[in-house]
């Protein structure tokens, strides 16, 4: 069985004010078919979503050396730090190995944006 390893960077935002919230950074290991869990003020590899916190589930799978997120909720990230209007519809994620993706919540005023980046896919038992 594989499990890939992520580093999670998780920052809110506010578009009311100049000064943001500090990232923070996490690392989280994923078994195959397992769901990796992301909240607005931590990211958690869970197969339980967390209690009273908003929530993205992603489930995890892996193909040649990419890892595939299918998402239930944020969106991605363009070139100027905003939601990408024009994005993939099919709400499929492609990271491969040594490589980041940014997302954020589908939001105007405020939210999280995440930076997801794949550690490793190992082979675990």
């Amino acid at each position: 069985m594989k499990a890939v390893e992520f580093k999670i960077k998780t920052q809110p935002w506010t578009g009311w004010q100049k000064e943001q919230a500090e990232a923070k950074e996490e690392k989280a290991t994923v078994k195959i078919g397992d769901m990796l869990y992301l909240h607005s003020d931590m990211a958690k590899a869970v197969t339980e979503p967390a209690v009273g916190r908003a929530d993205y589930n992603f489930t995890v799978s892996v193909r040649d050396d990419s890892v595939i997120l299918v998402p239930s909720l944020p969106v991605p990230v363009n070139d100027q730090g905003g939601i990408d209007l024009g994005a993939n519809r099919e709400n499929i994620i492609s990271i491969a190995k040594g490589e980041s993706k940014r997302l954020a919540t589908p939001t105007m005023d405020g939210g999280t944006k995440w930076e997801i980046t794949v550690e490793d896919i190992k082979e675990i038992d």
